[in-house]
């Protein structure tokens, strides 16, 4: 494919002062104003329906500004309701326990929770997947089945779908994650999900829905099957009722007899084709939530069509792809392909060799069996973060904003001139 054409798509925004930046906050959208003239019922019902819309908006709004406050540590929090939402895909509506008020969020921020698995204490991420609202969080979470390539079934996600019902409570933290939608912002952007990476845009959607923001912006959303299309018809029936807001499914193995048409746009994957087919000209911010070797192509692809790296976002699930050699930011800076670094974790007690083809210091240490806190694995959630006691690494993807004394282990790698000692963060599981 021709990169001029597609820079003629995307054009690069390096160097250029984005307006919208500059922009304080978004207009108010203006009250629907009701013609006089309609009379009777008719009229009752269109300031009846105004009104609604009114008050939607002023929740959320609400919901989003902080009337309870953040905590520190764990928090109790009540199952209310369980909803099965796609294939392997249940969402779970969260109270606290202690009845007192919770905090809004920024949507695309995600919880962690814990719990007790086989004596075995046990925390993930999961991204809220609605707007913020006056007294419940809602998560969605997808069970992780056993791979044929031996890759185990996820020990957190099956116990939650097989044991959390309403009733049930767990721990939760604050909400947290740097993986946000800027609200103030009216740059047009494009969400592209993979997956059950679609629950941040779920809540990102809602909220300019809620809001009544005219923002420009557009999903495409990949999945394997049509089975595992969550909220399909709530979002086609987003889209209708706003038009700034566009939809594109796109999957990859549809039944035989299954064709492009109401239920999905397009057969295959989320590729640079497919956005230079569908997408206006113009200048967009790129949300990526999914599997890391789509995000990984994706980067790569727009990079290549002119995409500044500001104005790409992501939040990955998974481990992101930095192994091998002459591939890493990191490694083509140095020029050559086999320096060695030690590095030492305190906590275990071992000592590594550390080379490009270890990929991060989460990859190599797991590698070696030493247990380290992971959970989004992109940097985002901080919850791998463990105390830097000697030595110097660098960020190949960004400087994920770690104080001084830390490191993110999980987009870390170690500079090459003198050893890397680690006091980390020991668990007991990783499954």
């Amino acid at each position: 494919m021709d990169l001029r054409a597609l820079r003629s798509i995307f054009p690069s925004r390096s160097g250029q002062l984005d307006a919208q930046q500059a922009t304080q906050a978004a207009p108010k959208t203006a009250p629907t104003v009701v013609d006089p003239g309609c009379g009777g019922a008719a009229c009752a019902g269109v300031i009846d329906e105004t009104l609604k819309l009114a008050a939607t908006r002023i929740a959320s709004l609400e919901a989003m500004a902080p009337e309870g406050e953040p905590w520190t540590g764990w928090r109790q929090f009540e199952v209310v309701n369980r909803i099965e939402e796609a294939d392997h895909q249940v969402t779970f509506e969260l109270r606290a326990s202690d009845g007192q008020p919770i905090p809004g969020y920024k949507p695309g921020q995600f919880l962690t929770v814990a719990l007790d698995i086989q004596g075995e204490r046990e925390e993930r991420c999961y991204s809220l997947s609605d707007s913020p609202q006056a007294d419940v969080y809602r998560i969605t979470i997808k069970r992780v089945l056993s791979q044929a390539d031996g890759v185990p079934a996820g020990k957190v996600s099956n116990f939650i779908h097989d044991q959390l019902g309403v009733g049930t409570t767990i721990d939760v933290k604050t909400p947290a994650g740097e993986f946000v939608l800027d609200m103030a912002k009216t740059t047009a952007a494009v969400f592209l999900a993979g997956g059950v990476g679609v629950t941040p845009f779920l809540a990102m959607l809602n909220m300019i829905a809620d809001m009544g923001s005219q923002r420009e912006v557009h999903l495409y959303y990949a999945v394997n099957k049509t089975s595992e299309l969550m909220r399909g018809r709530e979002l086609r029936e987003l889209a209708a009722r706003h038009p700034n807001i566009k939809v594109t499914f796109v999957v990859s193995n549809p039944a035989p007899n299954e064709q492009p048409g109401a239920r999905f746009d397009k057969v295959g994957r989320i590729g640079i084709g497919t956005l230079v087919e569908t997408l206006p000209k113009g200048n967009y911010d790129f949300f990526m939530c999914g599997p890391t070797p789509m995000m990984a192509a994706l980067t790569e692809q727009l990079i290549s069509a002119g995409v500044s790296h500001r104005n790409i976002h992501t939040e990955s699930f998974g481990v992101a792809p930095t192994k091998g050699a002459g591939t890493s930011p990191a490694e083509r800076a140095r020029g050559v392909e086999d320096i060695a670094v030690e590095v030492h974790f305190v906590g275990a007690g071992k000592t590594l060799a550390w080379d490009p083809g270890k990929g991060s210091l989460l990859e190599a240490g797991l590698a070696e069996g030493i247990a380290l806190n992971s959970m989004c694995r992109s940097g985002s959630c901080k919850g791998c973060q463990c105390t830097l006691e000697s030595g110097k690494v660098e960020y190949p993807n960004g400087d994920p904003g770690v104080p001084t004394g830390k490191v993110l282990p999980c987009v870390a790698v170690p500079l090459a001139g003198e050893p890397v000692v680690i006091n980390e963060t020991i668990v007991r599981s990783q499954a």
